[in-house]
């Protein structure tokens, strides 16, 4: 059993060590909460029908929108002027006090107490949930987000089936009016999960009642004029206000299309709580399966667009047919598909359009969209029904087709969002980006967030770090993407690996020849001169130096047509030489950067990210290998996996470079400049996110090795390969010496000698006698020689 649970646990949660715990409290919080709610909502929605009706619950629900106002005021400053622990324990004492006084009130015979009761369900589901996330939002990053949120908000999807099916139950044994007893008991124990989880949150995102006023976050009612000017200003935000606005309208709407049915069919309040409970359970049920199988398979596959879609798409379509056939099963359908959905994939969503606003801003915003905004749509959507459904007296299927517009809506913001989602993540990066090249006055690095980004770099000056003077042949460089100098450093660790235990044999000094000329060997500049057929030839003959070859494509670079960029292209789908794909798709980024669109074919470039993938996988896996066979951990200075690092980042660069020839290089370049040169995991993973968002569905997955904010260009997480089977080992080391990088099998062959790994002689002779490079047969015998084998 504990197998098949760690088994889903790596396959559909991806729990990292030490985040276990934090997880688990996290998932018990909102389990905890939701099933509290979903206890007392079947017996909330049974209640306000059989007490008022129907056409009287719109009413109800413009009361819930019209006190919204006061009551957001009220939480609003609590949030101001209480630390975030005491508010939420406040909260939860309030909650309970509450549902105890309306135990108390429920028995007496007054229509108006099922109302106000009902309307006490709507504000209770808004406050806890608010709290929940804005306590979640500063657990975790947002990768950590959208890699784990699937998984924890599926707690308060199993929550609300467990709530429902104790409501349909509990309605039978103990009566309706008694679970709210029930529910006080479960946030009784929710408040004890949540004084654990506290541990967990960074001390300086937990604010303190001993702080000063000035260090408490503010909300958006300390300044009413300057938050107007924010949204008003920020599209984003804009866009934001109105999924959340559309959608709540939309979700209004269809529960009022049910209600009839419900009203018709059951006249006894106990079994109209059982049915609700039942049909609450199987929506969950449904929820459920959603977020914790497919949520986070939709948004790394499939990205956020395609996430937003699915849900009002579905609705449409369930909304059409009851427009036409206004049947039980039809409207019950349709309410079941927007619950399931809303409580699944469509809220993690909207969650993850929250991560890249800063989050002095979050704290805003968040606040007033989860209780203004979606308010104000349950509110506009109660007006709806009340004239419809009271004062017009109209059938379901007119209700159906008011709602149609609302969908068409919130699909057009739904296509559009994902854009300015991220628009918002690269104006970010660019300002971070800005601020390093140009330290800015303490005073505007304070207020960036709040009044705007700092200036960032044009398009040209993002990617070259300075405007190309015109009338210049040769583009800025823009970082290590676009340096393709020779590395000198490889050289001089591969000279440490090889003499580190005496002094060379005259075959180590022959490969160490060998590698100096195919790594910085120059040629002779008349022996290339000549037009594209005749340096196309000297790049195709294997029997040149790879100096002449490399040295021919820098020249065709330079002719700079049509011709020349087909075949460089051809160049860098090879199959071949790594040293001489570099070269080609150096060249052909160059080009572009100088003004060149060509259309890259998408297939083959993805063909050959993969394959650098795959290359960047397997130098991980002779890391762990190096590590657990060798004698005691290795040395920080160990010049093997100095060596691997140094060819991980070529790798690295590789995969980003080929991004580039199908992408924006604006944007490739400033996400691998943000995850390299930035220590801040954060804003590693916002660039990461930028470029998960870029790229197409299929890349995600090609991509998903190298796109880890932790492990990035690093081994501190590489695990120890002490533990691998013998085949598993052998595997590894062989695929990297046949590896067509030449560095990565000279390397691993070297590292196979240090080691004295016996069982791998055979292979070694192998290599010797056998590869087509004679740079790795040479190597190959130097192996033979450090590791003492005749």
């Amino acid at each position: 059993m504990h197998r098949t649970i760690g088994y889903l646990s790596s396959r559909f949660v991806q729990v990292r060590p030490g985040e276990g715990r934090k997880v688990l409290l996290t998932f018990l919080y909102f389990f905890l909460v939701i099933t509290a709610y979903y206890v007392i909502k079947p017996a909330s929605r049974s209640l306000v029908l059989g007490e008022l009706g129907s056409r009287m619950v719109p009413y109800v629900d413009l009361l819930c929108a019209i006190l919204m106002g006061p009551i957001v005021t009220l939480f609003a400053r609590l949030v101001d002027r209480i630390s975030k622990p005491r508010l939420v324990s406040y909260s939860f004492l309030t909650v309970i006090g509450a549902l105890i006084t309306f135990w108390l009130l429920l028995h007496w015979p007054a229509p108006w107490i099922a109302g106000a009761f009902y309307l006490w369900v709507a504000i209770f589901s808004v406050l806890v949930v608010t709290l929940f996330w804005l306590v979640a939002n500063d657990l975790y990053r947002s990768r950590e987000a959208k890699r784990l949120f699937g998984f924890i908000g599926s707690g308060g999807i199993l929550g609300g089936i467990v709530g429902s099916s104790v409501a349909a139950v509990g309605a039978h044994l103990i009566g309706t009016v008694h679970l709210l007893l029930v529910s006080a008991g479960l946030l009784g124990v929710c408040w004890v999960v949540v004084q654990r989880l506290w541990t967990f949150v960074p001390e300086r995102l937990v604010e303190s009642d001993e702080r000063p006023a000035p260090l408490r976050r503010d909300t958006f009612l300390s300044d009413l004029r300057g938050f107007a000017k924010l949204l008003l200003q920020s599209r984003y935000l804009l866009f934001l206000v109105a999924i959340v606005g559309l959608g709540k309208i939309v979700t209004t709407l269809v529960y009022y299309q049910l209600n009839p049915f419900i009203e018709q069919a059951f006249h006894d309040p106990d079994a109209r709580t059982a049915f609700t409970g039942l049909f609450f359970g199987g929506l969950n049920v449904a929820a459920f399966v959603i977020q914790f199988f497919f949520t986070s398979w939709i948004l790394r596959r499939w990205g956020l667009q395609v996430a937003l879609l699915i849900s009002p798409a579905l609705v449409l379509a369930g909304t059409t047919g009851l427009a036409f056939l206004p049947v039980f099963w039809l409207a019950a359908a349709t309410e079941l598909c927007d619950g399931s959905l809303n409580y699944s994939l469509q809220q993690t969503s909207k969650e993850v359009l929250y991560l890249p606003i800063d989050r002095s801003i979050r704290y805003k915003i968040k606040p007033f969209i989860d209780m203004v905004v979606f308010r104000f749509g349950k509110g506009m959507a109660a007006v709806i029904g009340i004239v419809l459904l009271d004062v017009l007296h109209a059938p379901v299927r007119l209700l159906s087709g008011v709602t149609i517009p609302f969908l068409l809506a919130m699909l057009a913001v739904a296509l559009r969002l994902p854009r300015e989602y991220i628009a918002t993540i690269r104006t970010m990066l660019q300002a971070r980006a800005a601020e390093r090249r140009r330290p800015l006055p303490s005073a505007v690095l304070s207020g960036a967030d709040h009044a705007g980004p700092p200036p960032a770099p044009s398009a040209t000056q993002a990617v070259a770090g300075a405007p190309t003077a015109a009338g210049h042949d040769e583009p800025v460089p823009i970082g290590s993407l676009m340096d393709n100098q020779p590395s000198t450093q490889k050289l001089a660790l591969f000279e440490r690996l090889v003499t580190s235990d005496g002094s060379p044999s005259a075959l180590t000094r022959e490969l160490l020849a060998a590698l100096t000329d195919y790594e910085i060997g120059v040629a002779s500049p008349s022996a290339l001169r000549g037009e594209a057929t005749r340096l196309q030839a000297i790049i195709d003959d294997e029997g040149r130096p790879m100096a002449q070859r490399r040295q021919a494509i820098r020249q065709l670079v330079q002719l700079a047509h049509h011709e020349a960029v087909d075949y460089l292209f051809r160049v860098a789908m090879r199959e071949g030489d790594a040293m001489l794909r570099r070269e080609a798709v150096y060249g052909l980024v160059t080009l572009r950067l100088r003004g060149a669109q060509p259309a890259f074919p998408v297939q083959p470039i993805q063909r050959q990210i993969a394959h650098e993938v795959a290359t960047y996988q397997r130098i991980r896996g002779v890391v762990a290998v190096y590590r657990g066979h060798h004698q005691g951990p290795p040395r920080e200075d160990d010049p093997v996996l100095l060596l691997l690092r140094v060819l991980l980042e070529e790798s690295v660069e590789q995969v980003f470079r080929f991004l580039m020839l199908r992408y924006r290089p604006e944007d490739i370049h400033l996400v691998y400049e943000q995850m390299r040169s930035s220590e801040d995991l954060y804003l590693r993973t916002d660039a990461i996110e930028l470029l998960d968002n870029l790229i197409d569905p299929p890349l995600r997955a090609t991509l998903f090795p190298i796109l880890d904010e932790d492990r990035f260009l690093s081994f501190e997480h590489e695990g120890v390969g002490r533990g691998m089977d013998p085949t598993t080992t052998d595997q590894i080391l062989q695929e990297a010496i046949w590896d067509h990088n030449c560095w990565l099998s000279v390397t691993t062959l070297c590292a196979v000698g240090r080691l004295r790994l016996t069982p791998m002689r055979q292979e070694l002779e192998k290599v010797s006698l056998q590869h087509r490079v004679p740079l790795v047969s040479t190597a190959a015998k130097v192996a033979l020689h450090m590791s003492g084998l005749p």
